[in-house]
């Protein structure tokens, strides 16, 4: 954020769908909200827009996105229309102004060459 370095998801024996802050001024961590946080995954993506951070996909997940906002502490779901498939180890860039998802792992199996384009 440019003052923390906000984490969410993993897996630590079993996936998980809780993450927190990290302040290196202090050396502290705060958690963040779960209330309306995006189901439990690891090996997802997430970018940073300059005031939300946006994350998709990831294993034991499907494509559903989500955007925490730091200031609220947060949770808003991504829509779903148009969203690429879900997958997992792909890549994911903000642009400026969107969100590039590109390849990876399909849930479903095997891998792809396809991405999509969100816009907050």
């Amino acid at each position: 954020t440019g003052s923390e370095m906000i984490v969410y998801g993993g897996v630590k024996g079993y996936p998980l769908n809780t993450g927190g802050a990290y302040n290196p001024g202090p050396d502290s961590w705060h958690p963040m909200s779960t209330d309306c946080a995006p189901s439990s995954r690891y090996e997802h993506t997430a970018v940073w827009t300059g005031s939300r951070m946006l994350v998709f996909g990831g294993r034991d997940t499907n494509n559903m996105g989500a955007a925490y906002d730091p200031v609220t502490d947060s949770w808003l779901m991504l829509p779903i229309y148009n969203a690429p498939a879900g997958r997992s180890n792909h890549s994911a860039r903000w642009t400026g102004n969107e969100m590039i998802i590109w390849g990876g792992g399909l849930t479903t199996g095997g891998t792809t060459n396809t991405g999509g384009r969100y816009t907050p």
